[in-house]
């Protein structure tokens, strides 16, 4: 852009420059042509001559674009050519008038000048000198120190625009004219010369910038792409700039270094989780053996094994989440371990539905099943999946709501998709829904119990078999989730 701003501003001075020496040329041709005939005072009958002499000079083609006009000092016109503009006169030019640059008369002898002069005091007085006699001297003839001054302009009259000077001595006025047509086509066909020339410039200065910023960039977009492929399942990869100066090899060396370490952290963190959760089963599990069992020994109604059962709820609920963690953490090692087997998903939506309606009996449920619908897919993982979606929606729903199952076969692929009434999710909140321990709309939240695990849990079993799951806000303002998994058979 500023290599093109330059650009522009040089040809805009370069045009200015050429017309500028275009109009200088033009006013020393006019003032070669009038002042010629202004060294000596000339005879009546030699202009004539004089324009005579200019056509056979300028020839038929060339005479047409000058004109010249020639009058004496009572304003007598002593030549005038034939295609001479009526519109130009001399009082276009009010600044010319018949003052000389220099008196042509000569220098004149100087009055005496008395010094220190006392009235009274004839001693003082200076003695007269004779005055000296005069030379016999020729006529002063007019010289070009004792011509008018010239002025310049540029006139637009019904027969063209004429470039016009005039000049003159004590004797004649001389106004020379010449056509601009020849002029401005020139300086057209130059500016057209120009532009193309500057197009083309400001081309081959474009091409040439992305050329070198291209091939001076080139190391960068190789580390952006290599950048954009490293995942936090891929932190193992890096990039290598073999053909790069200094400066990008010591970048890509510190993106490397910065990687070791993010690889190394990630996997500190992931090997904790998973040790954790894993340490944590053993005890929970020994814990929720003896709750149980206390809960068998102990009365029934009595208020001992009220709290037991509270305990062993929570005990439960404790023992899910380390699940969950555990399942997350493996999935972040890529040893999430699956059990692949035909799977009735068709079955298994619809016992979801089932449970949907005990559990929310005051909603309402519709259901749309393809039957005979199998994936190939872990039977445990995908309950797991479809459970806890259904959970959501019965959870944050409204009071006399709706859920609706949906699942096809769309392209190969077996859609199933939970929608249900409640609040919508708003849309900055979308693109989080299946972080990890975040929960949409903490004041909504607080009413029910959850740890924010659900749908990132879900997210990465469903990646896990390859499949896909989304969230979107219906036209009938329903959340729905759906998941697209590949479809093995359909029975009839």
């Amino acid at each position: 852009m500023i290599s093109s701003a330059v650009l522009a501003g040089f040809g805009f001075f370069f045009l200015m420059t050429i017309n500028k020496a275009g109009l200088e040329w033009i006013d020393r041709e006019i003032t070669a042509l009038g002042e010629s005939q202004l060294h000596v005072r000339h005879q009546k009958d030699h202009w004539p001559e004089f324009g005579r002499s200019l056509f056979s000079i300028y020839g038929r083609e060339h005479w047409k674009d000058l004109v010249v006009k020639i009058t004496d000092h009572t304003h007598q016109i002593l030549y005038r050519s034939e295609q001479w503009p009526e519109q130009v006169g001399a009082a276009l030019f009010p600044e010319f008038d018949m003052k000389m640059v220099s008196d042509p008369r000569g220098d004149q002898h100087p009055a005496p000048v008395f010094r220190n002069f006392e009235p009274g005091n004839p001693d003082q007085l200076p003695r007269p000198q004779p005055r000296p006699q005069p030379r016999p001297q020729p006529r002063p003839q007019p010289s070009l120190q004792q011509m008018k001054k010239k002025y310049f302009q540029t006139l637009e009259t019904k027969t063209g625009i004429w470039r016009t000077g005039i000049m003159g001595n004590q004797y004649v006025t001389i106004m020379v004219g010449m056509n601009m047509d020849r002029f401005y086509k020139s300086t057209d066909h130059l500016k057209t010369y120009a532009f193309l020339s500057g197009l083309a410039a400001i081309a081959l200065m474009a091409g040439g910038g992305w050329l070198v910023a291209h091939r001076a960039l080139k190391p960068v977009s190789l580390i952006a792409r290599a950048v954009e492929k490293i995942t936090a399942k891929g932190l193992n990869q890096r990039m290598r700039v073999t053909d790069a100066d200094a400066k990008i090899s010591r970048l890509v060396k510190v993106i490397n270094d910065m990687l070791d370490r993010l690889e190394k952290s990630y996997h500190q963190a992931v090997r904790f989780s998973a040790d954790a959760a894993q340490e944590l089963q053993t005890p929970l599990t020994c814990l929720e053996q003896i709750l149980q069992d206390a809960v068998r020994h102990t009365a029934t109604g009595v208020d001992e094994q009220q709290r037991y059962n509270s305990l062993l709820e929570e005990v439960q609920h404790l023992k899910s989440i380390v699940q969950k963690l555990l399942i997350l953490a493996r999935a972040d090692a890529d040893q999430l371990p699956l059990k692949s087997i035909p799977v009735d998903m068709s079955a298994m939506v619809a016992s979801a539905a089932k449970e949907a309606k005990v559990i929310g009996p005051h909603l309402t449920i519709e259901k749309l099943i393809q039957p005979g619908i199998t994936v190939y897919a872990d039977a445990d993982m995908l309950r797991r999946v479809i459970q806890g979606l259904t959970s959501n929606a019965v959870k944050y729903n409204i009071e006399g709501g709706l859920i609706k199952f949906r699942l096809s076969v769309q392209k190969n692929n077996a859609l199933f998709t939970i929608s249900n009434t409640g609040e919508p999710i708003a849309d900055e909140e979308r693109n989080r829904i299946f972080d990890r321990f975040y929960r949409i709309d903490k004041s909504r939240s607080q009413k029910v119990s959850g740890t924010g695990l659900g749908l990132s849990l879900a997210r990465e079993i469903v990646h896990a078999h390859n499949g896909k799951i989304d969230f979107e806000l219906t036209q009938d303002r329903l959340n729905a989730f759906s998941i697209s998994l590949a479809c093995v058979s359909l029975r009839d």
